[in-house]
């Protein structure tokens, strides 16, 4: 009897346990939530909204979905940090560019994992992300922005905290992308669908979602459908999906079928609204996201060829030079940016302080530290411990 018992409890325990990383993950998109409360600030943006479908519809009536046009997208990433491990690497960074090129195009190397029901209508958008080589002062950037500040924990989906504590490179020539360490109440990223307000164009992720592998690997790829005009599968109703309402809802996709949407599991062969569910949709949230459908890819597509904000110019030769993202640009090496941290701020006569380079923007071939009343009082090295 007593292990009867032990047993039960034991198990009670799982299921919360179970339950609440399932909470916690339900929600891990904050569009929609963020996009609702914009709504209420600005009714407007309805307006632009229904004028924007308008000609996503008339342009999708004449798209030849075999045009092999290539969209360049110059990328900005702005790593907002700590001097904590949310202060990702440059290898990191190109990772994620790495992932986002495969995804945009239907070569990730999970695509063979999609199911043969949907592999027909595996989308292409034919998209290139390329790091910014320029940034808006006519300088050299690595594509790569960092930032030392105190607002990177805990951050509200939707706040505008990192969109004010560096605010975005104009985002009718950038894809602007912010890291933070740690969004609030298990949101990973988020990313407002146009039409929005400038200042806010742009994503928000924490750092752990990029250049990753397992299962948030295509986070950004999610966001990134969002900013290029692509709802969940349920729509706009809810961050939540597994709601039985959500088969009302469209995504304004015809090959998307509705959804009720997959709360963080992979039921390959789930039938939620009287058809079988794109469970591997990159847009889902679902554990095997592999996919955009064909469908999607038109109108991401329609949106680059669209003036809501600005995404026509994006990909423009003109823009693709001034960003450095042009085929074959080859600018020189960038200077590094001089940056360090130490771990003492106040020490007495003869303690130890270690000074360590963070320099950033590109290599550093030389180092030339001077330490006045210090031992050594120079050094040529990257970390120095300085008596």
């Amino acid at each position: 009897m007593k292990k009867t018992h032990l047993l039960n409890f034991i198990l009670i325990v799982l299921f919360f346990i179970s339950t609440n990383l399932v909470a916690q993950k339900e929600n891990w998109c904050g569009q929609a939530e963020a996009q609702k409360k914009l709504y209420l600030e600005d009714p407007s943006l309805l307006e632009q909204k229904a004028k924007h479908e308008e000609f996503v519809r008339e342009f999708l009536k004449t798209y030849d979905r075999n045009t092999k046009d290539t969209y360049v997208i110059p990328v900005v990433i702005h790593v907002l940090h700590d001097y904590g491990p949310e202060n990702i690497s440059k290898e990191t960074v190109d990772a994620m560019i790495d992932q986002l090129n495969a995804d945009f195009t239907g070569t990730n190397d999970d695509i063979d994992d999609v199911i043969p029901e949907f592999e027909d209508i595996i989308g292409n958008t034919n998209l290139v992300f390329r790091l910014a080589k320029i940034d808006p002062d006519g300088n050299c950037t690595d594509g790569i922005d960092r930032h030392h500040t105190p607002n990177v924990y805990n951050i509200e989906s939707g706040s505008t905290l990192p969109h004010t504590t560096v605010p975005n490179w104009n985002p009718t020539k950038y894809l602007n992308i912010w890291t933070v360490h740690e969004i609030a109440g298990g949101v990973l990223a988020w990313s407002y669908i146009p039409p929005v307000y400038s200042y806010l164009d742009g994503i928000v992720s924490e750092y752990s979602n990029i250049g990753t592998p397992g299962e948030m690997r295509h986070t950004i790829s999610h966001e990134t459908g969002h900013w290029l005009s692509l709802w969940h599968p349920w729509a706009d109703n809810s961050n939540s999906p597994g709601l039985a309402v959500n088969c009302n809802y469209d995504d304004l996709v015809d090959d998307t079928p509705n959804t009720i949407g997959i709360a963080w599991h992979c039921n390959l062969y789930q039938n939620s609204c009287g058809s079988l569910d794109n469970v591997q949709n990159i847009m889902d949230y679902t554990t095997c996201d592999h996919m955009f459908t064909q469908g999607q890819a038109n109108r991401m597509i329609a949106l680059l060829n669209s003036s809501t904000n600005g995404r026509n110019n994006l990909w423009t030769a003109s823009n693709l030079i001034a960003t450095g993202t042009n085929d074959g640009y080859n600018g020189d090496p960038c200077a590094p940016i001089a940056e360090f941290t130490f771990d003492n701020e106040t020490i007495c006569e003869g303690n130890t302080a270690i000074f360590t380079d963070m320099s950033w923007n590109g290599e550093v071939t030389v180092y030339n530290w001077t330490f006045e009343g210090g031992n050594p009082a120079t050094s040529d090295v990257a970390t120095v411990e300085v008596t």
